[in-house]
């Protein structure tokens, strides 16, 4: 008679036989000499088992973790990286043009506020040159000569820094001051005088404008209004 190596019951065992079974958990178990030949097979089926469920639950806790995430788009942000770190070598070279690049735009921005606003200084003093009694044909050489003692400050022509009236030690040199300067430094930049005398006076009147004869700097500021207009011409003594 075959024995069962487990049994619910050992109603069906021979009485002489049911010695050779021990209830354990349960149930009676077969006594045996030394393992149960199979008993390898179930240790490595239970450590198998026990493997699996946790891999079961590994993969659960990564599908919880990467829910929602498109596997294509992974893929097609790694193949732009990819082709971003291939010129990540040419970055310095990169940079290095578009600084060299922005230095001379910068620089040519420059050059050209730097014209502009001596193309502006040369416009505001033209007419009170003109009005001073320059040569329309040698106005732009008596310009050249003022244009690096001014610059644009609020639309106004105003002294560069550091740049003082001869005639006002300490004041910063007006268009006025400057051109009382030139009329005796660049005669020949201006027309003769008229006439001859000491002191400035307004009294003579030429095409309509009254005549400033040998003003002072302060002549020239107090009248400087009427001189851009051209109410006032400016004549100097020869």
């Amino acid at each position: 008679m075959a024995l069962k190596p487990v049994l619910d019951k050992l109603d069906a065992v021979p009485t002489a036989l049911r010695s050779h079974y021990v209830e354990r958990d349960g149930a009676f178990h077969l006594a045996l000499d030394g393992e149960h030949p199979d008993a390898a097979r179930v240790g490595e089926f239970r450590d198998k088992n026990i493997t699996l469920l946790k891999e079961v639950d590994a993969l659960k806790a990564d599908r919880a973790r990467f829910d929602g995430i498109d596997p294509e788009a992974v893929k097609a942000d790694r193949a732009r990286l990819a082709e971003l770190e291939k010129g990540h070598t040419d970055t310095p070279a990169r940079v290095a043009a578009l600084e060299a690049e922005l230095a001379q735009e910068r620089a040519a921005r420059a050059v050209t506020e730097q014209a502009a606003s001596r193309a502006r200084v040369r416009d505001s003093l033209r007419p009170i040159a003109l009005a001073t009694g320059a040569i329309p044909a040698a106005v732009e050489m008596l310009l050249d000569k003022a244009e690096p003692l001014f610059t644009i400050v609020n639309d106004t022509v105003h002294a560069q820094p550091n740049t003082f009236s001869r005639a006002r030690p300490g004041c910063a040199l007006t268009p006025e001051d400057w051109l009382a300067e030139a009329v005796r430094e660049f005669p020949f930049l201006f027309h003769p005088s008229t006439g001859g005398g000491a002191g400035a006076s307004t009294g003579a009147t030429t095409n309509g404008a009254r005549e400033l004869r040998d003003p002072s700097p302060h002549d020239l500021g107090r009248y400087a209004d009427d001189i851009r207009s051209g109410a006032v011409r400016v004549v100097t003594s020869a």
